[in-house]
């Protein structure tokens, strides 16, 4: 995570006790991390650390804080989501905007990576950070979704079950392709899960039919 630091000495040894918080979890983990050791990175008296956060936990928090504030000046700043004069702009729409929230993964891959790890591995502690993150995404989505219900674009139904399904598949690919692949292409991924979002798997109703399910039926008894 970097913070620019402000003219306020103030907000800038704020900044400094962040950038140490979040080098340190990531290098520690939540568990292991103590006071002493963000007031050491940030060199800093202890005494300092408490005039800005009650606790280890409260500074993580703020973290999360200032992390989902970037993906929520994405959502701000998106003029149109789901609007579009055709399906090729819908399209573009959608996969630019989910490229802006891949880019603030990637300039931000330290924080991205130790949110993910630590969010999820500490039960309670950090349940309430959680919930209120999605919940928050999920409202923006909704937002979206139906300032575009006159259009009659989507056979949308229930946006706050569409949003949930939506931010579920950007959020756990994103944070697969974070972890295990490290480096992706923001733009490449961004495509994918716009077409995937669109046009789902793609069943073929026709394949289906149980003339040609049979027919599979009896081929395929018949070679064993």
């Amino acid at each position: 995570m970097s913070v620019k630091d402000n003219k306020n000495p103030r907000n800038s040894t704020k900044d400094r006790l962040l950038n140490a918080a979040v080098k340190i979890f990531h290098q520690k983990g939540f568990q292991k991390t103590r006071v002493s050791d963000i007031v050491s990175e940030a060199s800093l008296a202890q005494g300092t650390f408490y005039l800005y956060f009650k606790s280890k936990e409260d500074i993580f928090k703020q973290i999360t804080i200032e992390h989902s504030s970037r993906f929520v000046t994405v959502f701000d700043e998106t003029k149109e989501l789901f609007k579009g004069r055709n399906p090729k702009d819908i399209r573009q729409n959608i996969s630019h905007f989910l490229n802006n929230l891949l880019e603030v993964y990637k300039q931000n891959i330290q924080i991205s990576e130790l949110l993910f790890r630590e969010i999820r591995g500490h039960g309670g502690i950090f349940t309430d950070v959680q919930i209120n993150l999605f919940n928050s995404f999920i409202r923006l989505l909704q937002k979206h979704m139906k300032r575009d219900l006159p259009q009659r674009k989507f056979n949308h139904k229930d946006s706050e079950i569409d949003a949930i399904f939506l931010l579920g598949i950007f959020l756990y690919s994103t944070d697969y392709f974070l972890l295990m692949k490290k480096q992706f292409n923001t733009e490449k991924l961004g495509h994918k899960m716009t077409d995937f979002m669109l046009n789902g798997l793609k069943l073929d109703h026709d394949s289906l039919s149980p003339r040609k399910l049979n027919r599979h039926t009896n081929t395929k008894g018949k070679t064993m």
